[in-house]
């Protein structure tokens, strides 16, 4: 006879088939959009909305201190790169999620800032019209590696589904840490 009683028996299978149904309910869009979805992370699922993306975000209500300012619409743009998103961020957790979101937004003002240099009439509409005035437009403006790196994986994903080469663009230097250390 053993110490335990084994009077703790639980059925781990049902527990795992439990978990994996909530997983695939929660992988269903919301609605018919193809522009919004719910990632199928199994403890931090969120909802992914790409429709200000499509639309613009202007909103002066918003000027807050992480409000970095307005972004026009961009819906072929956006309809192109949608389903690599999707593949991209189903997995993803919240967080992730959030990081992947700022990376559109911030390469989002970065075209309506290029476009404002350029001649009227000159719209980005797909990845395939990405160019390196975009890439180095990014680096001047110092543009973080992160954001930089995770805008180019989605475009480079894009392109991959267009039949298009690769961008192989340089992503910039780690940030080098000031670190000062008392004698």
């Amino acid at each position: 006879m053993s110490i335990r009683s084994n009077l703790n028996r639980k059925d781990h299978l049902r527990e795992q088939a439990q978990a994996l149904t909530l997983v695939v309910e929660l992988a269903r869009p919301v609605s018919e959009e193809p522009l919004r979805f719910v990632t199928a992370h199994p403890s931090k699922p969120t909802l992914v909305d790409l429709r200000a993306f499509a639309t613009g975000k202007d909103d002066v209500r918003a000027q807050g201190k992480l409000w970095k300012g307005p972004y026009s619409g961009r819906p072929e743009l956006i309809a192109e790169m949608a389903p690599a998103i999707q593949d991209h961020l189903l997995p993803l957790a919240e967080k992730s999620v959030a990081l992947f979101m700022n990376a559109l937004r911030t390469w989002w003002r970065l075209f309506d800032a290029l476009e404002g240099t350029l001649a009227p009439g000159n719209v980005l509409k797909s990845t395939a019209q990405l160019t390196d005035l975009h890439r180095q437009r990014a680096l001047d403006q110092g543009m973080d590696r992160l954001t930089y790196g995770n805008f180019l994986l989605l475009a480079n994903k894009t392109r991959a589904g267009l039949g298009l080469k690769q961008l192989f663009w340089q992503r910039p230097e780690r940030a080098a840490r000031t670190r000062h250390l008392p004698p």
